[in-house]
C-alpha cells in the first residue's frame, strides 16, 4: 500500500541518485585522507565502494515468506511464524559462500530506515523513507541531501568504519588497510573514544566510546 498509494516507486530514481553523488564525493575525499598513506590502501577502499551493491525503496519481485502464510491468526503467531522462517533462511547459509541477491532483507519496505550489512557490502534504504520530511520531488536539492542524503553518507561510511574496514567488497573478512595505515585509523579514532566516553546517558553511567565507535565515527 505504502508503494501504491503514496508513489514511493516515483521518488527511487532521485534516491538513487543522491546516493550516487554521496560514493562519488566519499571517493574524491577518500583519495586526501591523511591516515591513507599507502596506495594499497586507497585502492582497496575503492575497490568496495565501487563493489557496494544498493537497495533503494523496494524489491524488483516481492519474497514470499513461509511464515506469511501460516495458519495461525494472532499477530504474535504470525511474527513467530516469520521470524522462524528468516531464522531458517539464514541458518541454510552457514558454511555457504556469501551470498548476494536483488533483494533480501527480513525488514518491511515501510519501515523507516536504512543500513548497512557489511557483511555481504549491501546497502538497504526502504520505502518508508522516500517522502516527507526526508525527501520530496518538490524539494530544492540541497534540501534533500540534508534530509535523505546525509543518511545515505551515514550508511555508506559503515562500509569503512570501525567495524566495516575489516570486509571486503564481497562480505568476506579482508583487512582493507596496511598495517600502517591501520595504525594511524586507530591513532586518529581515539578523540571520537574519548569524546564520547565523557558523555553520560542515565544517572551514574557512561558511554563506553569503544563499543559506540562505529556510530561514532
Amino acid at each position: 500500500m505504502l508503494v501504491e498509494s503514496e508513489g514511493a516507486g516515483e521518488q527511487v530514481p532521485l534516491a538513487e541518485d543522491l546516493l550516487e553523488g554521496v560514493r562519488q564525493a566519499f571517493a574524491a575525499q577518500e583519495a586526501s585522507l591523511p591516515f591513507l598513506a599507502t596506495t594499497s590502501s586507497r585502492t582497496a577502499v575503492q575497490r568496495k565502494l565501487d563493489a557496494l551493491v544498493a537497495h533503494v525503496g523496494f524489491p524488483e519481485t516481492w519474497t514470499i515468506f513461509a511464515g506469511s502464510d501460516t495458519a495461525e491468526t494472532t499477530f504474535l503467531g504470525k511474527a513467530m511464524a516469520l521470524a522462524k522462517d528468516v531464522s531458517d533462511r539464514n541458518t541454510a547459509r552457514v558454511g555457504r559462500n556469501v551470498e548476494r541477491s536483488p533483494w533480501d532483507s527480513p525488514m518491511g519496505v515501510q519501515t523507516v530506515n536504512a543500513y548497512n550489512n557489511i557483511w555481504t557490502n549491501e546497502m538497504y534504504m526502504f520505502a518508508g523513507m522516500l517522502r516527507r520530511p526526508f525527501m520530496d520531488n518538490g524539494y530544492p536539492l540541497a534540501m534533500t541531501y540534508g534530509g535523505l542524503g546525509v543518511i545515505l553518507a551515514h550508511e555508506l561510511v559503515h562500509g569503512f568504519d570501525a567495524n566495516g574496514r575489516y570486509f571486503g567488497p564481497n562480505g568476506s573478512f579482508e583487512l582493507l588497510l596496511t598495517p600502517g595505515d591501520n595504525r594511524r585509523y586507530n591513532a586518529r579514532a581515539q578523540c571520537f573514544v574519548k569524546q564520547y566516553s565523557q558523555y553520560s546517558g542515565a544517572e551514574g553511567t557512561r558511554v563506553n566510546g569503544k563499543k559506540t565507535l562505529s556510530e561514532n565515527l
